[in-house]
Parts: C-alpha cells; structure tokens; sequence
C-alpha cells in the first residue's frame, strides 16, 4: 500500500511516540503561612473536557494527603491539570508534567458575590462557578444565587486568579471580573443579556440524540447545554453565533445557526438538504404612504435550520432555501423597526415572494459629558445589547423595557429608558 509523504510522516510520529507510563511521585501540602503540614487535603488530576457544563466537577484520579501532610503515588505525568485543595484553605491549580516535592496553600475566606443584569436588577436562581485552570476544566468552587442575586462561597482567596462563569436565564454566559470593595470580600459581577435558547437535537431517521451536547467553542468554556432523555435542550447564555452539535465522546456533529428566541428548534443532524427553492422578501418602512425600502433590515428564517441575513440597499434579499414551512422575522431586536413574524411555505423548485410592513421606532437623542475616552455607549433589553455609539443624534428605541448605559471615571452609569424618552424631541443626559 503506498502513502502519501504526510501520511508516512503522521505514522511515522505515532510510531516514535513513547508508550505512556506510571512514575512515582511525592509531595507535601503545606500551610503557606506557618509551614505546618495540612492533613486531609486533596489532590485531583483533572482531564480537559471539550464541552464543560457550569457546576459540574470531574476528576480522573484523586489522592488525599496523611497526617504528615504527604501525598504518594503512582500515576502518568502527562501535563495534565491537577487541583490541589482542603478544608480552610484556597484550592490551587497548576498543570505541568511533574509535581513539585512541596505545595502551599493559602488560608481561605468567605466572599459573597451578587450578579446584576443591564437594569441592575438581582439575577435569581442563576449557577456561578469558578475555575483556576483553561476553560475546559472544571469549577472548583460553585454556587446558586439567592433572590437578592447573591452568592456566599467559603474557602476562597480573591488573590488567586481564576475565571468566574455565570449560566443563568436572560444572562450571557462569558469570563466576569467582580467589582470587589476594598477588603475584597464582597463583590458585584454585572452580567450581559442574552435570551433562552432550546430546542430537540434528532438524527437523520428523525429519533431524538440523548446526551449530546450544544452550545458554542467560542471561548473554551462554551456555553454548552446537554439533551434530555426526550433529546431536548436549553442552552443558557449563548449569543446569535452558531451552535455546534457534539456527541458524549467528542465527535463533533455538525454546526447550525442558533434558535431565535421564543422558538424553540429542531436541529437534524443530517446530511444538508438540497436547496432548490428560494424566498424573496422586500421590507417596506409604513412612516411612508407609499412605503420606503429598509436598507440593511435583519431577516431570520427558521425550521430545521436557521438563516440571518440582511436585505440590501433597496430593502429586498433574496435567499435559497430546501422545501419546507419556515418562520420569518423581520426587524426587531434593536433595530430601526418593530419586528413582524410571517410564514412562508415553500415547495421543490418554488421561488415564494412576500412583502413585510415594518412599524419605525421612536428615537431619542443622547447627550454625554464626561465618560471615559472610547468607552462604549450601549443600548440593551433583557436579551442583547449594541453598541450606539456613532448614532447617538437619533437612537432608534425598541418597545420593550431598554436601558442604555456608558463608563465614567468614577464607575458604570446607566438610564432606565421611560415613556417621556420616547416622545417627538426627547433627549437622554448621561452624567458623571
């Protein structure tokens, strides 16, 4: 059998790699402070996990020190994760290929966080995890916030440096860093929007896949939500980007444009449809009697796929689509326009034509004095939120509740938008 010269060189690595093997190892965990030894405290080798679920923690392998303090063993040294940890005291993380004869562990404390939304509102009933290693790791300390959006973990050094992951409904899911008070024992995390997202995950003989993970890589702790035993999911914190469809072994699936929200989705991992009709839109603005085109207008269509696009400069897109009944969005959002929902059914080799009225929103005009240079100045809701900043003459305002909020010098400022905000000549007056 004769191979290509990158085949021979990929087997020849595999051939050279040495067979993994078990080395002893000692070490002792000690107090950072006194040098005392610490008895009772584990060490966990932790393997990366491509699709990391907040508030789950896994190990390979677990040791627990004696009363000297001392962890022996036998294991493969192979530049994995491992996590170091005991009562009192605040865990520590480090990745390497061999273990050091000593670790130290600090003296831990109580911290108590609280999670905000865009309103700084309390955001109830939401996970929050820390984790010390890359994103494919687990979280070593976690907790459930209460009705007043807090939080209270024991044993935690706000020294060390770690990640904090919140997963919680109307929240994005990403890397926060707290606003700590002075002593750093209490701390405020302002989460991003972000809307619920589900729907069921089937195969191609249209048999729900349980167990199968959602959720988007775009940063190594996803989110990721995993289906049910009815192969359904809700996938929390996720943004408008693709999901990607992974199985419990790490196969990836496939990728799909993401659920709108409200809608729950059918994702079929299957092979791509053939794409022989086609649906043509053109949006029309009604502050117009004879209806001006919207240039640049968001159109999403969803059945079991999901496309995002935009018309163009005449208001119109035209968009090849496979045979099917599909939900059409157009506008919304934080667009210039309230949204209107159409369906549309389309036929093997029909091209479908429809027409959509979109209502303008009211605009406002924002005025700032003082914020910091190149700050951005966001317009949110309870779902998403957008940079306004080189608009801010005329700030297209959506129906539902909407905040819009900038950094000063002396911290975060934001204004509630009101019913007066809204009315013909409003200007909104962002101060220090």
């Amino acid at each position: 059998m004769n191979f290509p010269p990158l085949a021979l060189l990929i087997i020849g690595s595999w051939i050279a790699a040495p067979p993994a093997h078990a080395v002893d190892f000692s070490t002792q965990i000690t107090d950072a402070t006194t040098g005392e030894p610490i008895a009772g405290a584990v060490l966990w080798k932790i393997e990366e996990r491509l699709t990391p679920l907040t508030g789950e923690f896994w190990y390979s392998e677990k040791f627990t020190s004696d009363s000297a303090g001392l962890v022996t063993g036998s294991e493969e040294l192979k530049g994995d994760w491992w996590f170091v940890d005991a009562k009192g005291y605040a865990p520590r993380a480090f990745s390497s290929s061999a273990i050091d004869p000593t670790i130290e562990l600090n003296r831990g404390r109580e911290v108590t966080l609280t999670l905000v939304d865009v309103f700084d509102e309390p955001v109830r009933g939401a996970k929050l995890g820390w984790f010390l290693g890359c994103g494919h790791t687990p979280d070593i300390r976690k907790g459930v916030t209460d009705k007043n959006g807090r939080v209270v973990l024991s044993d935690f050094d706000p020294g060390e440096e770690g990640e904090w992951w919140p997963s919680g409904k109307g929240v994005r899911s990403n890397d926060l860093d707290p606003e700590w008070n002075q002593d750093r024992t209490r701390g405020v995390l302002r989460c991003s929007p972000a809307p619920l997202r589900e729907g069921l995950v089937v195969g191609s003989n249209g048999e729900p896949l349980v167990g199968v993970f959602v959720g988007q890589p775009n940063s190594h702790r996803g989110p990721w939500a995993r289906t049910d035993d009815t192969g359904s999911f809700q996938l929390l914190g996720a943004d408008e980007s693709e999901v990607w469809v992974r199985s419990p072994q790490g196969e990836d699936l496939g990728f799909f444009p993401t659920a709108i929200p409200g809608h729950p989705r059918v994702i079929r991992v299957e092979q791509p449809r053939t794409r022989d009709a086609s649906l043509q839109l053109a949006a029309y603005s009604t502050d117009s009697g004879s209806g001006v085109a919207i240039p640049l207008t968001v159109i999403r269509v969803q059945d079991g796929w999901n496309e995002t696009s935009q018309t163009n400069s005449e208001g119109r897109l035209t968009l090849p689509l496979a045979n099917g009944s599909y939900l059409v969005q157009v506008g919304g959002g934080l667009g210039s326009h309230e949204l209107v929902e159409l369906r549309a059914e389309l036929g093997a080799g029909m091209t479908s034509t429809i027409e959509a009225q979109l209502v303008p929103r009211p605009t406002v005009r924002v005025n700032l004095m003082g914020h910091k240079p190149n700050a951005p100045i966001m317009l949110a809701t309870k779902d998403e939120e957008r940079d306004i900043s080189n608009e801010l003459d005329s700030v297209s305002l959506p129906s539902v509740p909407c905040v819009i909020w900038t950094s000063f010098p002396s911290g975060r400022k934001s204004h509630r938008v009101t019913a007066d905000d809204r009315l013909p000549g409003a200007v909104i007056r962002l101060t220090p």
